[in-house]
């Protein structure tokens, strides 16, 4: 994915405007690209919720089976999930 431009800044998270590469060339359709930072998240449940690092790890697992099953759900007045990828810092979620 090919990032457009920056949509919005939220405190654990940035969503920014993208168009999908296809060897040389991009596609026409606009996709969402949520990028979610790890690390702030993981702070957050830390200080708030008083989380111990193993329930945080158990967390970030939940969030990966709920995007699984969220991909294969389609209804037109819903947002299709199209992917979502993970790295060591973020989860990118692509809409």
């Amino acid at each position: 994915y090919y990032i457009i431009n920056e949509i919005i800044t939220g405190n654990y998270y940035r969503i920014f405007s993208a168009v999908k590469k296809e060897g040389n060339s991009f596609e026409d359709k606009k996709y969402s690209v949520k990028y979610y930072n790890k690390n702030w998240i993981k702070e957050e449940l830390l200080k708030k919720f008083k989380m111990q690092e193993s329930q945080i790890l158990k967390y970030f697992e939940f969030i990966k089976s709920s995007l699984d099953d969220f991909k294969k759900i389609y209804h037109p007045n819903i947002s299709s999930l199209h992917d979502y990828y993970e790295d060591d810092d973020a989860i990118y979620i692509i809409t």
